[in-house]
């Protein structure tokens, strides 16, 4: 009896394990998505609004000031989704 037991619990033990895989390597690459997206693209693309585009130095540090602060939040929820794995 014991041996049947162990064999019904093996499947949905790995169909758990697979599951708790899935949602966390879903969460892995939402991390590295976030922080690429954030810290690179939308950080880089604020350092050359504030330098190359036209436009008063009033509107240039509006727009850069709030890339830099979306960046920012984008790296914020990457490092969340972070520690959500390890927690």
């Amino acid at each position: 009896m014991e041996t049947s037991n162990k064999a019904t619990a093996s499947p949905s033990s790995k169909s758990s394990n697979l599951i708790i895989f899935a949602r966390l390597s879903s969460l892995l690459v939402l991390h590295y998505l976030v922080m690429v997206i954030g810290f690179v693209i939308i950080s880089g693309e604020a350092i050359l609004v504030h330098k190359c585009c036209p436009g008063s130095k009033n509107l240039k540090k509006l727009v850069h000031l709030t890339m830099q602060e979306v960046a920012l939040a984008s790296g914020i929820f990457g490092i969340r989704a972070n520690f959500y794995l390890i927690l």
